[in-house]
């Protein structure tokens, strides 16, 4: 019977992860400038050998996902590399024995490197066979789908659409308008800069309000949007624009950066540090001691970041 994982061990297989695809997209951005990408790939090796300390780590490569303790933590498309060109080259799961050591996880991330950023894919797929046959790294056939067929034929197996009926379109103008309070603010300020009146208490309130229902959603990209659009308007009062600062900073506390740091995607990640830089070297210095206190794998990243 499989032992269990801990809370602790569960934690450090979605950090090495998250760690991981952060190397990966770093090396993406920036292939020939090693001074970039390799801090990020040093830190994935070091969280991939924690992961693998005390129980093997398996990457689960499903229609669409990469799982971790029957848990999502990636999307990725057929086409996506490296996880899509895996998956659809009949690879259902990546696993790393237990103690795996640094050197054959530094091998095995150059591979993923090599095939996130090569044109020659079938040469990289060699490459990465080849590293599997070193001891600890296995390679796995897909299990949910016969590996010949890959994942395209889910898509091709499923019926047409519906016709795009009246009532359909309707729905999803619905939905894409439901940030009704972003919505507001945009017309606001775009009212202002069509030549209206010079902004009063009634437009101040207005926009309090607005920044009420954003932070209560935590929109964080709204919320940034907002203050810097509030900066580069001049006639707003200054002490309306520094109320606003000031009600987003009092909600910006230490216990809501670090739940956020929690739940927040790369992506949600970099929106989030626009926000705090926005805020402040008070704000950012919280936001850097917050992800070091979560031990959150991207913490060295986001100081370094912030400028901490």
């Amino acid at each position: 019977m499989a032992r269990t994982a801990s809370t602790t061990e569960r934690k450090a297989a979605r950090a090495a992860v998250l760690a991981l695809d952060a190397a990966l997209a770093s090396h993406r951005r920036h292939p020939d400038t090693a001074e970039l990408w390799q801090p990020a790939a040093r830190r994935a090796v070091a969280a991939l050998v924690a992961a693998t300390a005390n129980r093997p780590l398996v990457l689960a490569l499903r229609a669409g996902t990469l799982q971790v303790d029957d848990g999502e933590l990636l999307r990725f498309g057929p086409d996506d590399r490296p996880f899509g060109i895996l998956r659809s080259a009949g690879i259902g799961e990546l696993e790393l024995a237990r103690g795996l050591p640094a050197e054959h996880v530094e091998c095995l991330l150059a591979e993923l490197l090599h095939l996130g950023a090569c044109d020659d894919v079938e040469a990289a797929l060699e490459a990465l066979l080849a590293t599997a046959r070193r001891p600890g790294v296995i390679l796995r056939a897909v299990a949910d789908l016969p590996a010949e067929r890959g994942d395209r034929d889910i898509w091709q197996a499923l019926p047409p659409p519906f016709a795009n009926t009246p009532e359909l379109r309707a729905l999803v103008e619905r939905d894409a308008a439901a940030n009704l309070p972003a919505l507001a603010a945009r017309q606001l300020l775009d009212d202002f800069e069509a030549g209206a009146d010079a902004p009063d208490a009634t437009t101040a309130d207005i926009l309090q309000r607005l920044l009420r229902r954003m932070l209560a959603a935590d929109d964080v990209k709204t919320i940034t949007w907002l203050l810097t659009e509030l900066q580069r308007e001049p006639r707003f009062d200054p002490a309306v624009r520094e109320h606003l600062h000031s009600m987003v900073r009092a909600h910006c506390s230490r216990p809501w950066l670090e739940q956020m740091l929690d739940r927040s995607t790369t992506d949600e990640l970099l929106a989030l540090s626009a926000l705090v830089m926005l805020l402040g070297d008070d704000h950012a210095e919280q936001f850097a001691q917050a992800a070091a206190a979560i031990a959150h794998p991207m913490s060295q990243w986001l100081g370094e970041l912030l400028g901490r």
